[in-house]
């Protein structure tokens, strides 16, 4: 049994652990020697690399999430039921419901029919409730989970390198929900393309 804590190991690690363990169990069972990758880079590498931007690549990055994010509250204006606390209580509850009837079907098939990932038009379904709920007629901002494993160099290294890529749900420009799930596709894949900045 293997016990890894979060904050020191992704999904992602954990499938690289579990292969490595793998392959140095098969060979100790047939006594091989283990074949595991020669040149792995660290953590560290990682960290450093992140600092290491070229100077033009980092204005670049630094310009496109400038406009990407200008004139928008990065927090949405939730509405309360009751003032913020000044300290937290930790109280809290977790509620958890089976979708079981055609809706799985029904966002696939959807996601099909606009050329769309399910994911996108679950973004935009998110983003339009946001908006509705805190009575927004502007852009949503929301936060994507990232791998952070685009370059080959770090598909091998263990530790979380995982980020969130911020989208920004153009609602204010889209004038129906089909045109706002091709908007944000557009978006997540341009924002990919920029969430090397740390």
């Amino acid at each position: 049994m293997t016990v890894f804590h979060h904050a020191v190991c992704d999904g992602w690690s954990l499938g690289l652990i579990r292969r490595d363990l793998e392959t140095l169990y098969n060979a100790r069972r047939t006594g091989l020697s283990p074949q595991l990758p020669l040149h792995i880079q660290q953590f560290t590498d990682f960290a450093r690399s992140e600092h290491a931007l070229p100077h033009g690549r980092r204005q670049a990055l630094e310009r496109f999430w400038r406009t990407e994010l200008e004139n928008i509250p990065l927090r949405p204006p939730l509405p309360y039921d009751h003032p913020h606390p000044g300290k937290l209580s930790g109280r809290g509850a977790l509620h958890t419901w089976t979708i079981d009837d055609d809706t799985p079907t029904r966002l696939t098939d959807t996601a099909t029919r606009l050329g769309a990932t399910p994911y996108t038009v679950l973004a935009a379904t998110f983003a339009t409730w946001l908006a509705d709920l805190c009575g927004e007629q502007n852009d949503i901002v929301l936060a994507a989970s990232s791998a952070n494993r685009l370059q080959r160099d770090r598909s091998e290294i263990v530790g979380i390198l995982g980020d969130a890529v911020l989208l920004r749900a153009r609602l204010s420009e889209a004038k129906t929900f089909p045109d706002l799930v091709t908007r944000l596709t557009t978006t997540l894949f341009t924002s990919l393309d920029h969430q090397e900045l740390p």
